[in-house]
């Protein structure tokens, strides 16, 4: 399991959460990656290559800027308090 203020698990919240009603399975449609990879991202148990981050933002349709505030928005929610 990952560790909750893993820098992994919070880009997975973070794909979750820009993916929206996007499937994982359509989300690895448009990158060329099955839904089985985009599972592991999203449960934080891959460590990404940077180009990966410009993948997935392309098939969030977002830009990469976004996907990174996102991820930096998520680790900030999941770190404890103090």
């Amino acid at each position: 399991m990952a560790d909750q203020t893993d820098p992994n698990t919070a880009l997975g919240d973070a794909i979750r959460l820009l993916r929206g009603s996007t499937t994982q399975e359509e989300l690895g449609l448009r990158i060329g990656q099955p839904q089985s990879w985009i599972s592991r991202i999203e449960s934080g148990e891959v460590d990404v290559k940077w180009s990966t981050v410009w993948r997935l933002a392309e098939g969030l349709e977002v830009s990469v800027g976004e996907l990174v505030a996102a991820v930096e928005t998520a680790q900030m929610n999941r770190k404890p308090p103090g």
